[in-house]
């Protein structure tokens, strides 16, 4: 049996729960563009608000941190690839330059729509890779 959220009616629950789910799907669906649901908490919260309606802060709060939490963890998987090509591009003095082309595309990708939240990774990458 699923319990109510604090302040909620267990019908009221499922309602909410339900609309969570839709826009979890629907967000990771088109998280393919961009690997992230939402990286402000405003228009997550304004997402949240139109699929559930008028909901206790603690609840609101909750949802927000679990969003929160996918978006860290996918961009903990975005750290770990700029990375690693960058090692690759560092330690890959003998390897074909297809390889550089398709390492350096992809740290353009991974630049392009995760830029700002990875700019600590770009910044000590370029500061480290030496020129080819």
């Amino acid at each position: 049996a699923l319990a109510a959220w604090p302040g909620l009616s267990e019908q009221d629950s499922r309602r909410h729960l339900d609309a969570i789910r839709a826009l979890f799907s629907e967000a990771v669906e088109d998280s393919d563009a961009t690997g992230l649901i939402h990286r402000d908490p405003e228009s997550m919260r304004a997402s949240l608000a139109r699929a559930l309606g008028p909901v206790p802060d603690a609840v609101m709060g909750t949802l927000l941190s679990v969003f929160q939490q996918f978006d860290d963890a996918v961009l903990t998987w975005q750290r770990n690839a700029a990375s690693a090509y960058f090692g690759f591009l560092d330690a890959s003095s003998g390897a074909a330059d297809c390889d550089y082309i398709t390492a350096t595309l992809r740290l353009l990708r991974l630049l392009a729509t995760h830029g700002p939240a990875l700019n600590a990774v770009f910044t000590a990458g370029l500061a480290a890779t030496p020129p080819l």
